[in-house]
């Protein structure tokens, strides 16, 4: 029972019968059109004025249902957390629906004592306004988009098909306020049902442009209007007075922050003896660290029976993150991937025979039936003497073999291949590194894109949902977590302040 009711019934009443009029109204007008003129159009033509039509309708029965949703007694008084409200008036705010904006009525608030928002509508949060006065559609569908295409694209999109098309600023909001839920959602997985007996850890890594502190502080600085010369000719003023150096070739030209990934599935061993796989494939990336990448995919292949299934750990030559495979994972057998190991036996054999020759490629074939028998000892035999061929002036060569003598020997307890072969195993990390350039370079690595660590992780894990199709459930987790909020406040939709900057180590690749 309301204690002091207000009554607003004549008002609401009206304002029904007046929305209710609006929709038959709209309703009646799209038949007629339907019946009518539409039938002198072509088909495209049909199709896009309906979907204008039909998006419309949506607005006008969205107000109805708004209309609908509100009581006809509402208490004179409120409190909501530390704040004491006054029934101020009904007042009309903007609903953002995927269909557009719309009016919507309500009963508004005002703090009167204690501490909350000056103004507050307890008809939001129980029609499930999410932040900004925006549906969770509105949300789920830039989050989606926003993981696939850059921001100006998403915008294009949305205004193409006549949907509700935020600001870019809400967008980074929307992220913002989504890539916290999806790196929760994609640690609290469950272990997917039908896995296979033999599971399977990839790594790889790859960097995505950042902003920098140079470019940051510019960018949050003042803009003053430019007055006088044009713009094009400010440019090339700059490029006289401050010439840039021209870069050599090898060096880091791109201030980027590596994003790790990691990709865990398993494979089935089938009646017949042969591996059937990768099955239940998952894919996690973060931009905080390799450690932290390890620590999340140790919680993931632990869900999955790491300890106690055969575990296989792939991975490149990076050495660091063969130190965290033997912290993380040390019961899992380790493979370095076989492809970099050729890329280096390639190069070396050029010291002796030339490029995209018969003997060269004999000579890289016989080394690779080498490593497949497990003689790598045969493999470092074969370098020396290559190296001992090669005349003490021709420095670049004798640098090709002595750099694959030393990739060999610093990665050979990670070389069981004929092992691997025999079982029909994997000795390669092409699953990863497509799974690091869908999801790190498709998305992050663009021209021109400069991002925040904290924004580039936050795309990052909503990418992964996608790659990994979780994101009906995903969606679903954002709905039942936002059905829990109690308090009447709707926030407003801003990107997290302050994005922190990220300057790289300039060295030479």
């Amino acid at each position: 029972m309301l204690t002091n009711p207000i009554d607003v019934r004549a008002w609401v009443e009206a304002t029904r019968q007046e929305r209710r009029t609006e929709a038959s109204s709209a309703i009646t007008s799209l038949l007629a059109w339907v019946e009518g003129e539409a039938q002198g159009l072509p088909l495209v033509a049909v199709e896009r004025e309906l979907l204008v039509r039909l998006i419309a309708l949506g607005c006008t029965l969205i107000a109805l249902w708004l209309v609908l949703r509100m009581p006809e007694q509402v208490p004179q008084h409120l409190r909501d957390g530390k704040g004491w409200y006054n029934y101020l008036g009904i007042r009309g705010e903007i609903v953002r629906t995927q269909f557009g904006e719309v009016w919507g009525p309500r009963a508004t608030y005002e703090l009167v004592s204690g501490k909350g928002a000056r103004l507050v509508a307890p008809l939001d949060r129980a029609i499930g306004l999410a932040a900004g006065r925006m549906s969770l559609g509105v949300h789920l569908l830039v989050g989606n988009l926003a993981a696939r295409m850059p921001f100006d694209e998403v915008g294009e999109i949305l205004a193409q098909i006549g949907l509700y098309r935020p600001s870019k600023k809400s967008m980074l909001g929307i992220v913002d306020q989504l890539g916290p839920t999806a790196r929760q959602y994609l640690f609290d997985m469950p272990a997917p049902a039908g896995d296979g007996e033999i599971l399977v850890i990839q790594v790889d890594e790859k960097g995505a442009p950042m902003v920098s502190s140079a470019e940051h502080a510019k960018r949050c600085g003042p803009r003053p209007k430019r007055r006088g010369p044009t713009a094009r000719a400010v440019r090339r003023r700059l490029a006289r007075e401050r010439p840039r150096t021209r870069k050599k070739p090898g060096t880091k030209s791109k201030n980027a922050k590596m994003g790790t990934v990691a990709v865990v599935y398993t494979l089935r061993l089938t009646r017949s003896g042969k591996l059937e796989g990768p099955l239940n494939k998952r894919v996690i990336g973060t931009f905080h660290g390799r450690a932290h990448l390890f620590d999340l995919a140790l919680h993931e292949a632990k869900k999955r029976g790491y300890g106690s299934k055969r575990s296989y750990f792939l991975a490149d030559g990076a050495l660091d993150l063969w130190k965290l495979q033997q912290q993380y994972f040390p019961k899992s057998t380790p493979c370095v991937d076989w492809y970099h190991v050729c890329e280096y036996l390639w190069k070396a054999g050029t010291a002796a025979h030339r490029a995209g020759t018969k003997p060269l490629a004999a000579w890289v074939s016989a080394r690779k039936e080498e490593l497949r028998a497990g003689r790598i000892d045969d493999v470092l035999a074969e370098l020396s003497r290559l190296s001992d061929k090669v005349a003490a002036r021709r420095k670049g060569r004798r640098k090709r073999v002595a750099d694959a003598v030393r990739y060999i020997t610093n990665h050979r307890e990670w070389m069981p291949y004929a092992k691997l072969l025999a079982a029909d195993l994997d000795v390669a990390t092409g699953i990863v590194e497509g799974a690091v350039n869908h999801t790190i370079g498709a998305r992050l690595d663009g021209s021109m894109m400069r991002w925040s660590r904290a924004r580039a992780d936050h795309v990052l894990a909503l990418r992964c949902i996608l790659v990994n199709g979780d994101w009906k459930a995903f969606a679903a987790t954002v709905i039942d977590q936002h059905s829990r909020c109690t308090g009447l406040s709707v926030p407003r939709i801003t990107p997290d302040r302050p994005q922190e900057p990220y300057d790289a180590v300039r060295k030479a690749a």
